[in-house]
């Protein structure tokens, strides 16, 4: 664990970090989002921008992106070739570099030779030994700290806080979402130690919601007096729940200190033209057809409490059934007692190795007292499934 294999294989390969600038983005949920409105901001503005998302949602090649389109299969195959030497040489001083370290390395470089003008790169896992975190971006953004991943990065929220807040170094302006005063106090004491400045949601900025339908959100965007950074009301997403109004602030407050550290030019016309354009597949992701089918990546207690409260805010004709797998890593008993018992849940499984398989996931609901559930180990036979579940509920009435 630590940073030094990631430095040197960046090293080996021509050090393609030194000089990028832009904002890496760690927190518990609202990551992508976040990184998704503020590269569409960026672009609106006419800026060349590079993203490193994670995970892919459908192909690999979606982690490394410019504008947009995500790195060719060819070109992706093209680079890991190229930097097998490096790897060899690294290898035997510091030991075999993992899958994320490479990949990292290999991003890094794509943007370099592309150009860009601005990396928007997402913490994979934490933050303070994240191979992201060998960049220094100079603008930072925690979106949130709740309990992950807490087999790697801690059992409680100070511990985990400390991880995430691992990010901010060397006067860095930090962007900071709402946080439970366990997780802030961290977060502050890292920013003073580091002579970072702070902008905390709700204090320096903040996001008042409108409306909240399925056409997305309507919102309004103010800052403090002071803070150097300007309000912006009236504004709209086409993203599904107000939670993503606060993912929609902390980039609005993202750019704009990006504006300030990097001195870019970014008018108002891009900040609410990106906002506006901003999707992220796989986050109440709404699927054409009948009944409606909504899909979500949550895969912790805190984002299934967030898609539970955005599909009741939505109010589905129908009771909503639920199709529902998980990793064996997750705290799935806390993400069970998150669904509504009254929504009859269909148990299923990817095919992947650290599926919990269906069968488990019925018999932990069932042993938390739920009695409307069945289970299906393949994937779209459990759609179907629940499809006719579906059906069945709204035959029957509330």
């Amino acid at each position: 664990m630590g940073l030094d294999r990631t430095r040197a294989l960046l090293d080996e390969v021509g050090a393609p970090d030194r000089g990028l600038r832009g904002v890496l983005v760690a927190g518990t949920n609202g990551k992508g989002s976040t990184c998704a409105f503020v590269s569409e901001v960026l672009q609106e503005a006419g800026l060349r921008v590079a993203t490193m998302p994670k995970p892919h949602l459908v192909s690999y090649t979606e982690r490394v992106t410019v504008d947009g389109v995500p790195i060719s299969e060819a070109d992706f195959a093209s680079a890991v070739t190229a930097m097998i030497p490096a790897i060899d040489r690294v290898s035997t001083v510091h030991g075999p570099p993992t899958e994320f370290e490479i990949l990292t390395a290999l991003a890094l470089r794509h943007a370099r030779d592309r150009a860009v003008d601005l990396l928007v790169c997402e913490v994979g896992m934490g933050g303070r030994l994240d191979a992201t975190n060998v960049t220094d971006l100079g603008v930072k953004v925690i979106t949130g700290i709740d309990l992950d991943h807490m087999r790697y990065l801690g059992t409680t929220i100070p511990e985990i806080a400390a991880e995430k807040a691992g990010i901010i170094r060397n006067r860095d302006l930090v962007v900071c979402g709402r946080l439970a005063p366990e997780a802030l106090a961290v977060v502050e004491h890292r920013c003073r130690q580091q002579g970072a400045t702070l902008w905390l949601a709700g204090r320096e900025f903040d996001t008042e919601v409108h409306a909240s339908d399925w056409d997305g959100v309507r919102f309004d965007f103010s800052a403090a007096p002071g803070t150097g950074l300007r309000s912006l009301p009236g504004l709209s997403s086409q993203m599904l729940g107000r939670h993503q109004v606060a993912n929609a602030g902390l980039a609005l407050a993202a750019v704009q200190a990006m504006v300030d550290r990097h001195r870019l030019r970014v008018d108002d016309r891009a900040l609410r033209g990106g906002i506006a354009a901003a999707r992220w597949p796989g986050r109440l992701e709404r699927i054409a057809g009948h009944p409606t089918v909504i899909i979500d990546g949550g895969h912790n207690p805190a984002a299934i409490t967030a898609v539970v409260a955005a599909i009741k805010e939505l109010g589905p004709t129908g009771k909503p059934v639920v199709l529902f797998g998980a990793m064996v890593d997750k705290d799935v008993p806390a993400m069970l007692g998150r669904l509504p018992p009254g929504w009859p849940t269909v148990f299923t499984a990817v095919d992947e190795d650290r599926a919990m398989p269906a069968r488990d996931l019925l018999a932990m609901a069932t042993d938390a007292g739920r009695t409307r559930d069945g289970d299906c180990p393949d994937v779209e036979a459990g759609l179907a499934e629940a499809r006719l579940l579906y059906t069945s509920c709204a035959a029957q009435g509330p």
